[in-house]
């Protein structure tokens, strides 16, 4: 069965403003995990979904993220299924956090890893390092139910960006991680707009 949320998504969502198609897309993630949207609450009751179903119905709509990555979408779908990234609200955040990050060859999604940087098919390098980053967090927050360190709870997108890219970092001394949470969020969007389509 496929959730409430993606049926809407697919029949409704270019039509929808910025602010509810944002809404949507993490309700269907709170969905996919059970939480509540109610502040400091979460069900212990998991809907059930037949991801597969979800997957299938989205798999042959990622084609339409190629539009947006034409020389990058092959190495980054590679990158995630190699790294269990591959739900689509994932596939979504991951294409965004390349758009928000912006990096050069060899930074392109902003990983500042040694092991990461300026390496030999960089791209994948850097997109094998995100997805797997995502993977990770996403589990993590699950395991949390959706709450942040202080017990908050919190979306996916700000729960990643806090640890992907933290406000006040040493390595920001300009303050621009600021922006980070807000730009994927914005690109993630884009990109559910044009796979849900």
């Amino acid at each position: 069965m496929i959730p409430p949320a993606l049926c809407f998504y697919k029949k409704d969502f270019k039509n929808m403003n910025l602010t509810t198609k944002l809404s949507m897309l993490l309700t269907a993630l709170m969905m996919v995990v059970g939480c509540s949207n109610k502040k400091d609450e979460a069900t212990t009751k998991t809907p059930v979904v037949d991801n597969e179903q979800v997957e299938q119905l989205v798999l042959k709509n990622y084609e339409a993220l190629r539009e947006f990555y034409p020389k990058e979408f092959d190495t980054i779908m590679e990158a995630a299924e190699a790294n269990d990234c591959t739900r689509p609200e994932l596939i979504c955040i991951l294409f965004a956090i390349r758009t928000a990050e912006n990096g050069r060859k060899g930074i392109e999604f902003g990983v500042l890893h040694p092991r990461a940087i300026d390496q030999p098919n960089s791209l994948r390098v850097q997109a094998g390092w995100c997805a797997a980053t995502v993977s990770k967090n996403y589990k993590r927050w699950i395991d949390s139910r959706g709450k942040n360190a202080e017990g908050e709870n919190v979306d996916f997108i700000t729960f990643l960006g806090n640890r992907y890219c933290p406000v006040g970092a040493d390595n920001d001394p300009n303050g621009l991680n600021k922006h980070w949470i807000p730009n994927v969020i914005k690109i993630t969007v884009r990109n559910a707009d044009a796979i849900y389509k």
